[in-house]
């Protein structure tokens, strides 16, 4: 018995006006589901959700005006985005958590923002239960204009010493980019008064290009998986054999020495399909290291992939995993693309098909 399975792709173009359509295709399977650039592929959240918190807000009178840009070899850098141009975001308060995971001292704070010349404040906050504590400033509000493109650096009138998670904080009614693929949980917040807050599951747009310089007081563990690929696709004949890459980058301060990477493959009801593990001899400070995982499995399912490596030291574990979907199909089977997508004319639908 021939089956078939349909995909379902929702085009950026038109997301906004799917209210109240109607689809009466029928699924034999669950369908694959998209966001943005990024098929089949996502962070340990099932969804781009955001939930609301409250709390309390005051304002702070300050001014300090400079955007030149240099290191020296005693700051380390605080990273959560990919450092890619990839999307640009805006929101009247926007904030980024940052995890040091051992005390340092602020010194700085580098910024990507879409265009030069545009009126810019920068607060530091204390996080309270995952929410920026935007009543209480840990420095004077830092007001600057934009200095595009390139990193642009905000240096502290007075350095300050943080020995907990913290957020950076930025106002403005214009855009500052981020890097277009979600890698951490509840750490980007966003508000119009710094009363209300929506903290982000994973933000759909990714990490805010927003980099504390910091220097700080001991050796800094971060390792986290920033991407997952098949060889073969994520629609696979039964018996499936496949080849996986789990992309890891060291975030962190120092070399890591034998780093262990492993890879999980689970069915629909959660039961372990396929498990393994391989080591990393050594990966330094911001190296990017490749490792291979081959796995098989011959049964028809809709599993899950996931790829992370394990320091028991780390200090921020909410990027440290990436997931995968991959169908096994016993042949003949087919597999339909349905990519509606509106033109001035009206509504079209394009079909594509692959089929083994």
């Amino acid at each position: 018995m021939k089956q078939t399975l349909y995909i379902f792709l929702i085009t950026p173009f038109f997301i906004t006006s799917l209210t109240g359509i109607t689809n009466s295709t029928k699924y034999d399977s669950q369908p694959v589901r998209f966001y943005g650039s990024q098929r089949c592929k996502w962070r340990i959240a099932d969804n781009y959700s955001k939930m609301l918190y409250v709390s309390k807000s005051e304002v702070v009178s300050h001014t300090l005006f400079k955007n030149h840009f240099n290191f020296n070899q005693d700051e380390d850098t605080l990273v959560l985005d990919e450092g890619i141009e990839g999307h640009y975001y805006s929101s009247k308060y926007l904030a980024q958590k940052f995890s040091p995971g051992l005390s340092c001292t602020l010194i700085s704070v580098i910024v990507k923002i879409l265009d030069t010349g545009l009126p810019c404040s920068l607060f530091v906050w204390a996080d309270s239960s995952g929410i920026p504590q935007s009543s209480l400033n840990l420095i004077p509000p830092i007001y600057f204009t934009s200095s595009a493109p390139g990193w642009q650096r905000i240096d502290l009138t007075s350095p300050i010493f943080l020995n907990e998670d913290f957020w950076i904080g930025f106002y403005s009614n214009y855009p500052i980019y981020s890097d277009n693929n979600p890698n951490c949980h509840n750490r980007i917040a966003e508000s119009n008064d710094k009363t209300y807050w929506y903290i982000w599951d994973y933000q759909r747009y990714g990490e805010l290009l927003i980099r504390p310089i910091v220097t700080l007081n001991g050796p800094r563990h971060d390792v986290s998986c920033i991407n997952l690929y098949s060889k073969r696709g994520y629609f696979l004949p039964n018996p499936a054999f496949d080849t996986v890459g789990i992309i890891i980058k060291n975030f962190g301060s120092i070399t890591e020495i034998n780093v262990p990477v492993y890879i999980r493959v689970k069915d629909s009801l959660g039961m372990l399909v396929f498990f393994d593990e391989k080591y990393i001899d050594s990966l330094k400070h911001n190296e990017i290291d490749t490792i291979i995982f081959p796995w098989s499995y011959n049964q028809d399912c809709d599993c899950i992939i996931e790829g992370y490596p394990w320091l028991s030291d780390d200090c921020v574990r909410d990027n440290d995993r990436f997931e995968l979907e991959s169908y096994i199909r016993t042949y003949p089977c087919e597999l339909y693309y349905d990519n509606i997508y509106t033109t001035w004319s009206g509504w079209h639908l394009d079909s594509i098909a692959n089929k083994y």
